[in-house]
């Protein structure tokens, strides 16, 4: 797709990652896909995109093609609600087949957001179906994959729902468009290397956008006599 896009504005689809976590081990530049000629408005300095100082750009290529498996760290450590049956990997530890369990996957312009890739288990008597996210096709009707166990995989998807984000589909950035699509073989590839069923009995309750969390006594702490409460990052002890 070319031309500016208007479909993200938000979770720094139109931004540098500059401040990614991953910037220091990874750079910037390999969060896109050299196919992705997506643009998109930016109106800031130019040196937050390493391209000297000035201001007033008016396009450039979007930053990030790439998003990170839902199921691999969550939403800052938790699943959405509908999810929260579901493991989600912290650690390498926690990972049962690392060759199985898939880590950074394209998406398109259309339907990027923030960094996750969620692939929307099917539960009993359940129909398969897309929500906010669809894979990037930018090589021959497929997308480039990798896994947590470092290898990558290119799959070329079966399905026009997969490779097309259907027309009428709403805005496919947003957990209201859902997307029917039965026996879809390609969505039933994503789920076998996302979703590892962890049942449990925590009291879940509702987050900010319907992300999933439970109490634990560690998830406040207190600074200079500040009480802080965290929806995140409870796997650690991390601030």
């Amino acid at each position: 797709m070319s031309g500016v896009s208007e479909w993200s504005t938000w979770a720094q689809t139109d931004r540098a990652l500059f401040w990614s976590p991953l910037k220091d081990y990874a750079g910037m530049r390999i969060f896109r896909c050299p196919g992705d000629k997506s643009t998109v408005k930016w109106t800031g300095r130019w040196e937050a995109v390493g391209e000297g100082s000035g201001t007033n750009v008016q396009q450039q290529l979007r930053p990030r093609s790439y998003s990170m498996n839902i199921f691999v760290g969550g939403w800052s450590g938790w699943p959405f609600m509908y999810d929260n049956q579901y493991k989600v990997h912290h650690t390498y530890a926690d990972v049962g087949s690392a060759s199985q369990l898939f880590t950074f996957i394209e998406m398109p312009a259309e339907s990027i957001n923030a960094g996750n890739f969620r692939v929307v288990p099917l539960k009993t008597g359940q129909k398969s179906v897309f929500s906010m996210d669809w894979p990037g096709v930018y090589h021959n009707n497929g997308s480039v994959i990798s896994f947590v166990d470092g290898h990558v995989e290119f799959r070329r998807w079966l399905e026009e729902d997969t490779k097309h984000i259907p027309g009428g589909a709403g805005t496919p950035t947003t957990r209201s468009t859902i997307v029917v699509s039965d026996d879809n073989r390609d969505l039933a590839w994503l789920r076998d290397r996302a979703i590892v069923p962890d049942p449990n009995s925590h009291d879940w309750y509702s987050l900010m956008g319907g992300i999933g969390r439970y109490n634990r006594e560690w998830n406040a702490t207190e600074i200079n006599g500040k009480r802080y409460d965290s929806w995140g990052w409870y796997w650690n002890g991390s601030w």
